[in-house]
């Protein structure tokens, strides 16, 4: 995912499981605080206060399902795609 791969700062290496292409397999993931439908698609995102820092990507608007972002506590910057 390009928002892993932009990150400047992971200091507590959390985003370590956030490998591979596929995130959801029907309603479960191993992509830690990720959460899927059972239509296989990314619907929450959560990763508050986890230090990250960077840019944040323009490939959040392919995650056409996503209902929920919360990164709050972080330092990203950039704004979010319409």
């Amino acid at each position: 995912m390009a928002f892993k791969d932009s990150l400047t700062a992971d200091p507590q290496n959390i985003m370590s499981s956030w490998s591979g292409e596929e995130v959801c397999s029907g309603s479960s993931t191993t992509w830690s605080r990720v959460t899927c439908s059972a239509e296989g698609k990314v619907i929450r995102i959560e990763r508050v206060s986890s230090s990250l820092a960077g840019p944040l990507s323009a490939e959040w608007s392919v995650l056409t399902a996503l209902t929920a972002m919360l990164l709050y506590g972080n330092n990203l910057d950039a704004r979010l795609p319409e």
